[in-house]
């Protein structure tokens, strides 16, 4: 009798296991392991994560970043990548987003999550396979996103594991509470995550050294890069890159770059960046006013005289830009 029971137990493990829809297994494709670094190199945390973009934009949980000095994810192949940005974040829910620089795998994000239904928690190919797990609530927070209990066999070592359902698509984040109560936090939360200029001051992002991005809206991403003054001179920089990658027909970004070269005193650097501000930026008159008042502060100061950059130099742009757009060699 007893070899029978265990038997039957064995194969219903199996049948479970070979029921396993598809689709589950090839959302672990999508998933990735964290891994944070205190300042000293040691490692701060660990977790896990999902891909919801081709462009490298995952979604993870937050708690592995506060006190964070650098992040790295290792995908489904087991390639390590640097966190390069985050997109957003909350301390409450527990949720950050974030993006490397790979095109990545990603998995669809479910509308919905239905009580009393199987649910998979999957990890990255390199982890091990999805643990089958039970939906026994879901509750409604902020009025349109869904936070499942759930009973599994899962751990801490699961912890912001994608949860799917058998299309595949991701329920939410796996947790635990310090009760021992397990639970998927709706992904589409972080995904809707928002950046403004004034994310640069985020109170819950600062917490973490790793960069915080521009928002798309030129306005906004335009605050932004004024406030990344305030940051370390390597992460202004890297703002700086973003901004002109984002916006490469505006001045703003080109001068931004100049005037961080020129205040380190490498004055070619400066000159190649205003040259191609001219170039590429469409307001032609705004770049060579910019490249005027640049040669000019550093000609009054005797600074780069070996790259040519003197009083007369200076004038000779200021001409051109009065001659593209008057306003502008007279507005300051």
């Amino acid at each position: 009798m007893r070899l029978l029971l265990g038997l039957l137990l064995l194969c219903t493990g199996i049948s479970k296991a070979c029921a396993q829809p598809a689709a589950v297994r090839k959302a672990a494709e999508a998933a990735f392991t964290l891994t944070t670094y205190k300042k000293d190199g040691s490692v701060l945390a660990t977790a896990n994560g999902v891909f919801i973009g081709k462009d490298g934009t995952g979604v993870t949980l937050w708690s592995p970043f506060a006190g964070a000095e650098r992040a790295v994810v290792a995908d489904a192949k087991g390639e390590k990548h640097d966190v390069e940005v985050l997109l957003g974040a909350n301390e409450i829910y527990n949720l950050a987003k974030l993006q490397i620089n790979a095109a990545t795998t990603a998995a669809p994000l479910a509308s919905t999550a239905t009580a009393n239904s199987n649910a998979w928690i999957v990890t990255s190919t390199q982890e091990g396979q999805p643990i089958l797990s039970d939906i026994s609530e879901v509750e409604k927070f902020i009025t349109q996103y869904n936070y499942c209990i759930l009973k599994s066999a899962a751990t801490d070592r699961q912890a912001g594991a994608p949860v799917v359902n058998e299309k595949g698509q991701v329920i939410g984040l796996f947790a635990t509470s310090a009760s021992g109560q397990q639970s998927a936090t709706d992904a589409a939360y972080a995904r809707d995550f928002s950046l403004t200029g004034l994310s640069q001051n985020d109170p819950v992002m600062r917490q973490c050294a790793i960069r915080i991005g521009l928002p798309d809206a030129q306005d906004q991403a335009l605050i932004g890069l004024m406030l990344s003054i305030q940051k370390p001179k390597e992460v202004h920089r890297k703002v700086i890159d973003e901004f002109i990658a984002k916006f490469p027909t505006l001045n703003d970004g080109y001068f931004a770059s100049a005037s961080s070269d020129m205040a380190e005193g490498r004055w070619q650097e400066a000159d190649k960046t205003l040259q191609a501000a001219v170039g590429k930026a469409e307001n032609k008159g705004e770049a060579h006013f910019n490249y005027a008042r640049s040669i000019y502060q550093a000609a009054i100061t005797g600074n780069a005289s070996a790259i040519g950059w003197t009083l007369e130099k200076a004038m000779t742009e200021a001409k051109e830009a009065d001659r593209l757009n008057p306003q502008e060699a007279t507005s300051t």
